[in-house]
């Protein structure tokens, strides 16, 4: 239901929720003497939400993406993609197979190529999931 302004000649100025429709005075509750609408631009507005900036004009600020929200470009993180990858291969040829065993560093990642031993091992887990993926599910 919209809300209405009246006014009325004592100089009371209230609101009330009413049915839309004609109104051109509502009781004063002061009064009790016929109060005239006050005509308004609209009968409604739009609030700011708490905390929620208005919107500036500029995409980037009013509609950030995961990236800059979190302050961090995605050709950066790609490039720190590609360098891993880089280290990751030169380990790899040097290794001479595919297994790595990747140790975390305090601020660093660092790349061990995997013996065969690591091979087994990582193929013996694969075949244990895939047997335990095959199996019917429980009743």
């Amino acid at each position: 239901m919209p809300k209405y302004t009246f006014e009325c000649p004592c100089g009371l100025q209230f609101s009330r929720t009413l049915k839309m429709g004609e109104h051109k005075s509502h009781e004063c509750p002061h009064c009790q003497e016929a109060a005239p609408r006050v005509f308004e631009s609209f009968g409604f507005a739009f609030s700011q939400g708490k905390g929620a900036p208005a919107n500036s004009g500029v995409t980037k600020h009013d509609y950030p993406t995961d990236d800059y929200a979190v302050g961090m470009s995605a050709d950066k993180r790609w490039a720190e993609y590609r360098a891993r990858e880089k280290v990751k291969a030169e380990v790899r040829k040097v290794g001479g197979n595919r297994a790595l065993i990747r140790k975390n560093g305090q601020d660093y990642i660092e790349y061990e190529a995997g013996g065969q031993k690591t091979v087994e091992g990582r193929k013996r887990v694969r075949d244990e999931i895939v047997s335990v993926l095959k199996r019917p599910p429980a009743q």
